[in-house]
């Protein structure tokens, strides 16, 4: 029409497809409405995290605290990511173990020992989080950022030190460094980023399938139903019992 010298007026350069895939527009209204990608994405992913928690439990046997841990603690890493997460990680196991082994001789109740715990880590955050502020100012975008999933890393410390109190160091320990192999192996499945040297390796496929696509997670939640079914060994226990007929041979 410009090149021909037409008088012309526009009415509307907004672009919308109408798709028939109702999850779908729910998800091009909230962008529209000004919600970012990160929380759509946090949102469509949880029936995916969960299907793959219980699949690395219930079939291939890892030994994890509870499912509640392990699915916040991977929604925390997909915020803060891997690096981060496994330094928070590493000082919460190691809270654990010495300040409820410390706590127990107090005898107090039990809802007063958790309450204590969570906030004597509390304060040693704060305190991890004033030195990373001193020593690079740089940091404090992140930090800010990084806030949230810090608190609720908080809140799991009960957790690991019951674990390791109830079942014994060794067992415990165990049971919590398990935890976080499967954390990580389901951030890996989630499209987390994974820096390797200079290298950085994400599944942002998965990522983008679930943003763009969000049915999908229908079919996740079919496939959790049917695990609610399963009956059939873990790949651990075919390991042990391999193992173990293997010793009698001998």
């Amino acid at each position: 029409l410009q090149e021909q010298q037409h008088d012309f007026q526009v009415v509307d350069t907004s672009q919308k497809v109408i798709s028939l895939l109702p999850i779908s527009n729910l998800f091009e209204m909230l962008r529209s409405k000004g919600i970012n990608e990160n929380s759509l994405y946090l949102l469509a992913i949880i029936p995916f995290l969960a299907l793959s928690i219980t699949i690395l439990k219930q079939v291939v046997g890892l030994e994890a605290i509870g499912f509640y841990t392990p699915l916040i603690t991977t929604l925390a890493l997909l915020n803060i990511g891997i690096k981060t997460g496994f330094i928070i990680f590493l000082l919460l196991y190691l809270f654990s173990y010495a300040s409820y082994k410390f706590i127990t001789k107090l005898k107090l109740h039990y809802l007063a020992k958790n309450a204590l715990i969570v906030s004597i880590f509390s304060l040693f955050a704060i305190l991890f989080i004033s030195i990373l502020a001193y020593i690079n100012i740089d940091q404090i975008e992140i930090i800010n950022f990084a806030i949230f999933p810090l608190v609720v890393l908080i809140t799991i410390v009960e957790s690991f030190a019951k674990q390791i109190y109830s079942s014994g160091y060794k067992t415990g320990s165990h049971k919590v460094l398990s935890t976080f192999l499967l954390c990580v192996i389901s951030y890996i499945l989630a499209g987390g980023e994974i820096n390797i040297l200079e290298y950085r390796f994400a599944f942002v496929e998965i990522k983008n399938l679930l943003i763009y696509t969000p049915e999908i997670n229908i079919l996740f939640i079919v496939c959790i139903l049917y695990l609610g079914k399963w009956k059939g060994l873990k790949l651990t226990e075919y390991y042990r019992i391999k193992k173990y007929n293997d010793n009698i041979e001998e």
